[in-house]
């Protein structure tokens, strides 16, 4: 069996965490949605008073629910 030459492995370990550099990065910046741009897709509208009694909503898996928050109006 071949074996790879040391060069070899320098590179692809370079490559490969450089890719893993660029896809967490794009993924880390696209992925994110502000809590304002979600609930008002889904047609919910947030105040400063909903914000204050639930500020760990930020934290949480799933930020915007429509079955589950009242509507405001």
């Amino acid at each position: 069996m071949r074996q790879i030459p040391t060069i070899g492995w320098f590179v692809l370990s370079f490559l490969s965490s450089t890719a893993f550099c660029f896809a967490f990065f794009i993924g880390a910046v696209s992925s994110g949605k502000d809590i304002d741009e979600t609930c008002s897709r889904a047609g919910q509208v947030l105040d400063d008073d909903y914000r204050w009694e639930n500020w760990q909503e930020p934290s949480r898996f799933s930020l915007c629910i429509t079955s589950a928050m009242p509507t405001m109006t």
